[in-house]
């Protein structure tokens, strides 16, 4: 094994290559900064529940999955620098994926490799790394790992159990696609293990799954609208050849590739090993697997696929795939597995050998980032108005516009210049900042009553008082003016504003006109104290009705939490359980790894 390791890890090396300087990679949905990498920044993002330090933000849903990570990536910065980390995770998309697919196929070398850097090296892994899907791009690095202990006659619970939870830190996409896998290999005798394996998987990942029962997620704002927006698209000749030659994606346009003159030949010679694998190889359930891969990838954008796709969008599994392509994600791991079932037969080594170059030529763009991603580091003036704000030690929310989720900055050197907002991340102070998609006909999906706030009172700053946006920071590259604000500070790429009204984590009014800021008590990011003898209290944290005072709930109708004065500190519920749920997966997660025997886990 030792030969290919270092064979996969130098490919690695030599693909991301462009972009090993101490930079950041920017992307369409990967942004980084000093501080936090996927948005990760400080352990009070998770330990209560929320995201403490994103007023945008009350509720982590579905994406409380990743707690492991998050975890592991607030350790390793204490000593590694986040741009490293970076380049850590960009390698081992590539190495990852070569080495589980290698492991998969049960060959000759030559097979092997040849599945191995197909499946790392493919149309679908080159766009989802230009569009900064890197966590669904890890956990299809390890999609094969979980294959091939599936794949096996007597596999083991604890085995799968594992490797979908790993995977469900990663991305929960890859894991339905996993359930689907093993509906597709399921055998009778094997309905047990089934059992088994679906009770301990939801016991040891209770930390994110009651968390995303109880509370609103993602899953609630998706429409049929998003699936026309993020419909598959035609790329060459037509939607249903576009996808079986693995592209597709709703966003291609933005990206370089080859002309379908150079592509048609080259995949040709793919589809022939894969139609021959099918015919003469083993895994025959892989032709299974492709066709619902390809039906699912296509989704609504084909007569013969869409009233299948939409009577499957009824299953909450699916309506999580509001982009439908990703399902060639499947697509692309059989033809893998079937393409090396077809070069086992193939007695002349040199033509196999030969064959070894068509996943470099089919997508030759992946050897050639730095003609689409430069790495960055954000502008020296973004770093001198993060430090202008810190040495404003109040407690207050900073207001980032204009008013997108995503913009297209100056400073990025990326062929493609649109990259989510990264105001919220790079900021040590908490930001608000748009969470509007902006894809006709859909502005947006949030529900975050705070954003719902700051689109419809815009005008004016003082109407953003009741927020507590003492601040409002604005890209020169859009520009942007707002009433009854001075402006406080202008370099090269920003613009500072200061609300001329005073602003304050707590107010006090009699009649919610007139907010009086008071003197309050920081007990905990969950326990606050404020007295007065005014009717009511204002906490400007988004509105949650977790969020009680005594045993009192916020009025609703507002953005923020607002409460009838009644005396008592104010206090967000469901803290306790929280860490009885993290507390209950850690302990069966060290029961499964412990294995003890009287379980009867096999």
């Amino acid at each position: 094994m030792k030969k290919p390791i270092l064979i996969f890890a130098i490919l690695s090396l030599i693909i991301i290559s462009p972009l090993l300087l101490d930079k950041y990679v920017l992307t369409l949905d990967m942004i980084i900064s000093p501080s936090a990498i996927h948005g990760v920044k400080t352990l009070d993002d998770f330990i209560y529940g929320f995201w403490a330090n994103r007023p945008n933000q009350d509720n982590l849903g579905l994406s409380m999955s990743g707690i492991p990570m998050y975890l592991l990536i607030l350790f390793l910065k204490i000593f590694i620098s986040a741009s490293i980390l970076q380049k850590i995770e960009l390698f081992l998309i590539f190495f990852l994926s070569m080495l589980s697919m290698y492991l998969l196929i049960d060959a000759k070398p030559l097979p092997r490799y040849f599945a191995a850097f197909f499946y790392a090296i493919n149309p679908f892994v080159y766009t989802r790394l230009l569009a900064g899907h890197w966590y669904l791009l890890l956990g299809y690095a390890i999609l094969p790992f979980f294959v091939k202990e599936l794949l096996k006659k007597d596999f083991k619970v604890k085995n799968i159990v594992l490797w979908l939870a790993l995977i469900a830190v990663f991305s929960l996409h890859i894991l339905a696609m996993s359930f689907l896998i093993m509906l597709v290999f399921i055998k009778k005798q094997n309905l047990k293990k089934y059992l088994m394996i679906a009770a301990w998987f939801t016991l040891i990942n209770l930390y994110w799954i009651l968390p995303s029962l109880t509370t609103q997620t993602s899953l609630n704002t998706i429409s049929l609208s998003d699936v026309d927006v993020f419909i598959t698209r035609n790329q060459f000749v037509n939607i249903l050849i576009s996808n079986v030659m693995l592209f597709g994606f709703w966003r291609a346009e933005a990206y370089l590739y080859p002309t379908i003159f150079l592509l048609a030949p080259i995949f040709l010679i793919i589809f022939y090993l894969v139609v021959h694998g099918s015919i003469f190889g083993k895994q025959k359930r892989f032709i299974l697997l492709a066709i619902i891969a390809l039906i699912l990838a296509v989704g609504v954008a084909h007569p013969l696929t869409e009233q299948i796709y939409l009577n499957l969008f009824k299953l909450p599994i699916i309506k999580g795939f509001r982009e439908p392509n990703k399902f060639i994600a499947l697509l692309s791991l059989s033809y893998c597995v079937l393409a090396a079932e077809g070069l086992k037969n193939l007695k002349n080594k040199k033509i196999i050998l030969a064959l070894l170059i068509i996943p470099f030529i089919y997508t030759p763009y992946l050897f050639a980032l730095d003609l689409q991603l430069k790495p960055v580091d954000y502008p020296k003036d973004y770093y001198e108005i993060n430090n202008y704000l810190n040495h404003d030690k109040g407690d207050f929310n900073v207001l980032f516009l204009p008013w997108h989720l995503y913009l297209d900055f100056g400073w990025i050197k990326n062929l493609d210049k649109r990259i989510a907002n990264p105001s919220q991340i790079f900021f040590d102070k908490p930001v608000i900042k748009g969470d509007n998609m902006e894809l006709f006909p859909i502005y947006s999906s949030s529900t975050n009553p705070i954003s719902i706030f700051v689109e419809n009172n815009l005008e004016s700053a003082d109407n953003l008082t009741m927020i507590n946006v003492r601040y409002i920071v604005v890209a020169k590259e859009y520009g942007f003016s707002i009433n009854d604000t001075i402006l406080i500070k202008e370099t090269e790429n920003l613009k500072v504003y200061r609300n001329n009204a005073k602003t304050s984590k707590f107010y006090v009014s009699d009649d919610l006109i007139d907010l009086k800021p008071i003197e309050y008590e920081k007990l905990s990011p969950i326990h606050y104290r404020a007295y007065s003898d005014k009717k009511y209290i204002v906490f400007t944290q988004s509105y949650n009705p977790a969020w009680i005072m005594g045993d009192q709930q916020p009025l609703e109708g507002y953005p923020v939490n607002i409460f009838e004065n009644n005396g008592k500190d104010i206090v967000r519920q469901g803290f306790a359980k929280l860490l009885i749920i993290y507390s209950l997966s850690l302990l069966f997660l060290m029961i499964l790894l412990l294995d003890w025997y009287f379980l009867q886990l096999e």
